[in-house]
């Protein structure tokens, strides 16, 4: 943090770690407060894991398959179900 040349850190300023926490919690704080049914909760969930591991792998969808133990073509399905797209220049 004390590197960071921004005023205000942002999410990817932060450990993975802490990071991941945080998406963890803001799940089960919507799933308790009754803004968010356990389906959709699993599905934030699986789409902050899919993101996670294709950030770490620079966007390589076979690391990424790796990491999280699915096959690639798993991974592409499950890109395709949540509208995950490689950012342009990926």
């Amino acid at each position: 943090m004390a590197l960071s040349e921004c005023e205000v850190l942002g999410r990817e300023d932060l450990p993975p770690a802490i990071a991941h926490a945080e998406q963890v919690e803001g799940i089960q704080a919507g799933v308790r407060s009754g803004r968010l049914g356990f389906d959709a909760a699993v599905a934030r969930f699986e789409e902050d894991l899919l993101r996670d591991a294709l950030e770490r792998s620079a966007w390589n969808q076979t690391r990424a398959a790796a990491q999280l133990g699915i096959t690639r073509r798993q991974l592409k399905l499950k890109m395709d179900r949540y509208g995950i797209e490689a950012p342009a220049g990926s």
